[in-house]
Order: structure tokens, then C-alpha cells, then sequence
């Protein structure tokens, strides 16, 4: 008799829940009210384009002329310094590129999270 009473209560629970389900499911309310206002827009400038590195100079032409004389080793030391000056020059143009570009990812976040803040977005 015991598992008579359990089972008919086992489907007695289900009836329930099944109709407790059925009646949440049809009922057509979501679970937020849809608001009648606009959805902003949302613009951080997060999609401008990078900002394209300078291609690294070139060696100059006097770092390959041949060594024969004291005077061609003078030729070839103002080949290093004239390198060594691009180079740094473009040291100065590529970190100041990096701050730029590291300075945009600052403002988009700062941006991004003032959105947050006031419930505009997630």
C-alpha cells in the first residue's frame, strides 16, 4: 500500500508542476518591462582606426662603403651616426604613435565605463 500512496503523490506533484510551468509559460510577460524609449547609441570612438607605425629606415648607404683608407673610415663612422639618427627619430615617431594609441584605449574605457554607470549598457 505504501508505494500505491507514493506514487500517486510522486504524480500528484508533477501535475502540479507541470501546470505551474505551463501557466508561467504562456502567460506572455517578460521578465523586464520593454521601455518605449529609444535605444541610445553608443559611440567611444572604439572602432578608429590604428594609427599606422612608419617603416623602419633603411641603412645608410655609407655603412657598406669599403674600408681602404682613414678617410673611408671617416665615411663609414658618419654612415653610423646618420643611422643611428634615424633610427632614433623613428624611436621618437613609433613611442609617440604607442601614446597616442595608449591614450585612445584610456579615453574608449573611461567612455565605455560613463555609459555603464548610467544603465546605458552592460
Amino acid at each position: 500500500m505504501r508505494a500505491k500512496e507514493t506514487a500517486r503523490l510522486t504524480w500528484m506533484l508533477f501535475a502540479c508542476l507541470l501546470g505551474i510551468l505551463t501557466a508561467c509559460a504562456s502567460s506572455g510577460r517578460s521578465s523586464m518591462p520593454r521601455s518605449s524609449e529609444p535605444i541610445p547609441a553608443v559611440t567611444c570612438n572604439e572602432h578608429d582606426p590604428v594609427e599606422p607605425l612608419p617603416p623602419y629606415p633603411e641603412p645608410d648607404e655609407r655603412l657598406t662603403h669599403p674600408i681602404a683608407t682613414f678617410a673611408d673610415a671617416l665615411v663609414v663612422i658618419a654612415g653610423y651616426s646618420a643611422d643611428s639618427s634615424n633610427q632614433q627619430a623613428w624611436a621618437a615617431t613609433v613611442a609617440g604613435i604607442a601614446e597616442r594609441e595608449r591614450a585612445k584605449r584610456v579615453r574608449t574605457a573611461k567612455c565605455l565605463d560613463a555609459y555603464r554607470a548610467r544603465g546605458v549598457i552592460l
